[in-house]
This record gives C-alpha cells, structure tokens and sequence, in this order.
C-alpha cells in the first residue's frame, strides 16, 4: 500500500520542529548496496522525480528506501556444515571459537550472493502535518529516525495526543507502541453503534477485538453475528472495515489510523495525483475528527482522570467535571471538561484561518471563564468564541 498508488493506508504525524528552509532530504540520500560490499542496509531518501522535493507551497513529498540483505538461515546451515566438514579432515575436529568463526565465515559468502530486499515507503507534508503510507510501526520507526537526522521532530497526531490528554489505561491489555489508546477503541465502538456513515462491512467484512480475558481474536467474512456477540460480552474493538460514505476502508481505533482505502486517480502527473488522494486521506481524517469531537463531549469524562474513573458511572457525563491535561514541559493543569472542548475548537479554528491566510490577530478576553477569543481580519470578527 501506498499514497500514489493502490489501495491507501496512512498514518498522520505533527511537525513539532522543522528547520526554517524546510528539510534537506539531499543531505541524507540513499545510496545502493555495492556487489561485495560488507554492508547488510541502507537506508536513505529519494524523491519521487529526480530533484523534485517540494510539490507546493510549504508541501514535500518524498521517499524513504531501506535496502536489507539477510543470509537465508538455510543457506547458511548448509555452507557451515560444509566448511566443518573441511576443517574436520584437514585438522581435526575445530573448537567452538572456531566453529564461530567458520559460521562468520559462511555468513559472509551467503550475503555475498544475496539480493536486498527493498522497503519504500512514502510520505508527503502538507503544512504542519505528515502523511506517512503505512500503518506499519516498524516503517513509522524507519519515518521518525530519518526525519531526526534532518532535525525534523515529529509526533503521533491523534486525538488525545493533540489534546494533551494522559494515556487512560486498561485492565485488559498492554499498549505495545507508542500512540495507542484505549479512547480510540470506545470511540470506534460509539462510532459503529450510532453512525449510519461508519457501517460495518456486512459481507467481506474484518475486525479485530481484546475480549474481557484478554484474548486478541479477530473475525472476517460475515463478521456482524460474531461482533454483535463479543460486543455484548464487553469485548473491546480494536480495529474494523469500515464502509464509509460507499468507500471501503479499514479503521484502527487503538491507534487511530486508516488503511486499505481505495480512491481512483483521474491526474496524469504524479503530483496532482498524490496531492489528491492525500487531500481524500485527509478528508476522512477530519470526518473521523469531528465524530470524535461529539463523542468526547459526552463520553470523554467517563475514562480520563482518577476522579472521573473514581465517581462517573460509563455513559453519564457532566460538562463540569474535571480533567487533566498536559501542557508541555511536564506540566500539568486541570480545567472543566467544557473549557477544553472550547480550546479545542479555537485552536482548530484559528490554525484553519492561520493557514488559509485569513489571520491578522487574535484578541484575547481574559476576564471570560471561558478563555473566550476573537478571531479579526480587517477589524472584521470572524470567529467569536466565548
């Protein structure tokens, strides 16, 4: 899967630090793995046209491409019990320091005539938000790496890492990778039970559950008998094939990423193309953005914060009650749950104006319990949250 082509899959990033100029993806680019070389990887960028980074204003689209050679385990069993074989009749029975470096040896002459196996992963930049073609965590390791070495900080964008909000844990299971939560699976659960627009694939359909023993299953095919059935007996779910809008698609909750989404490509260069299927990407994004938005004003408060787990009965919120956030530097603050969804919706609203080119200033009301903001273009309010 990737963005230009085929079936979609995507996970989003915030570019929390990039360098003024953007990113000097020459400076780390791939280089081939020479016949005879002792080097097992390589990893490095490319672009999608020779010399074509940039695609639009403040957009980069790029690729990663890591090249690994293993010597087949087989291989390389056989070539080590023939140069036993060898040292065995033209000295003697070799030690174990021998037998190491003899497997050294075999390992050596295997590689040298294996060919790299070839990853390419792709990715584009849109602004402040990173669009990586893959779900993969161990791809989205490889993305982070690389980035750091242009000084390109990047980090999960979810939902309750844009929110700050403190990872909610769970009796049922272990979070294995970085940017999980237990929110999204709730979320995706809501989503299913109440959204015409988020339907279940009823046929050729899939999902992914921890069930209250804690047991990873997952269903496929005709799927709705067997998830209506593990749903009542408080199974979470994790992930699900979504038809959305008449578009198949596959949603990780716990992770809160997209894959398998199919979208027709009517361009016939490749930065039109790959501009539009990741504006269809981001598109869903924000559809899944905002259904989380209504969720979490009246269910958020019944999983975040011990005095919210303590007192609040599941399904029963108050726009009052207390949460935790962070706010950088280790801090934390406390503030109503009806505060935060304000904040929320500001800053979305004043990033969208930011980067439209709307903004000229943001008056701020400080006397408001609200934290209550004008957004001005021209002495013209445009956006009045209070």
């Amino acid at each position: 899967m990737s963005l230009l082509s085929g079936p979609q899959s995507a996970t989003r990033f915030n570019i929390e630090f990039m360098p003024p100029d953007g990113p000097n993806f020459e400076a780390v680019p791939f280089r081939a793995i020479q016949d005879g070389s002792i080097l097992r990887e390589s990893t490095g960028f490319l672009p999608f046209e020779p010399g074509v980074w940039k695609i639009a204003n403040k957009s980069w689209a790029f690729r990663i491409r890591s090249d690994k050679r293993t010597p087949d385990a087989n291989q390389v069993k056989e070539k080590l019990g023939q140069l036993i074989r060898s040292e065995r009749e033209d000295v003697g029975p070799p030690s174990m320091f021998k037998i190491r470096e003899l497997k050294a040896l075999a390992e050596a002459e295997v590689l040298d005539s294996t060919s790299p196996k070839t990853k390419m992963i792709e990715c584009v930049i849109i602004d402040d938000i990173l669009f990586v073609g893959s779900v993969s965590n161990a791809d989205l390791g490889i993305v982070s790496a690389m980035l750091l070495r242009l000084e390109v900080k990047i980090d999960f964008k979810t939902p309750w890492v844009d929110a700050g909000l403190k990872n909610v844990e769970s009796p049922l299971f272990n979070y294995r990778h970085a940017g999980e939560s237990v929110l999204g699976c709730h979320f995706l659960q809501h989503l299913i039970e109440n959204n015409p627009n988020a339907m279940p694939e009823p046929e050729h359909g899939q999902a992914k559950l921890i069930t209250a023993s804690g047991a990873r299953i997952s269903i496929t095919g005709a799927i709705m008998p067997d998830l209506d059935q593990q749903l009542d007996d408080h199974s979470i779910l994790t992930s699900v094939k979504l038809i959305q809008i008449n578009a198949p698609v596959t949603f990780d909750g716990l992770s809160y990423r997209i894959s398998g989404l199919k979208h027709p490509t009517k361009f016939t260069h490749w930065t039109e193309t790959i501009l539009d299927r990741v504006e269809r990407i981001n598109d869903l994004y924000e559809w899944m953005d905002e259904q989380w938005r209504e969720w979490a004003v009246d269910h958020l408060e019944a999983f975040i914060g011990d005095e919210v787990k303590q007192t609040s009965v599941p399904g029963t919120v108050r726009r009052d009650m207390t949460i935790e956030i962070e706010t950088g530097n280790m801090k934390t603050k406390k503030m109503a749950l009806g505060e935060f969804m304000e904040r929320v919706k500001v800053a979305e609203k004043i990033t969208h104006l930011k980067n439209s080119g709307l903004l000229d200033t943001v008056d701020k009301n400080r006397d408001n319990g609200l934290g209550g903001v004008q957004i001005k273009k021209e002495g013209e309010v445009l956006v009045d949250v209070t």
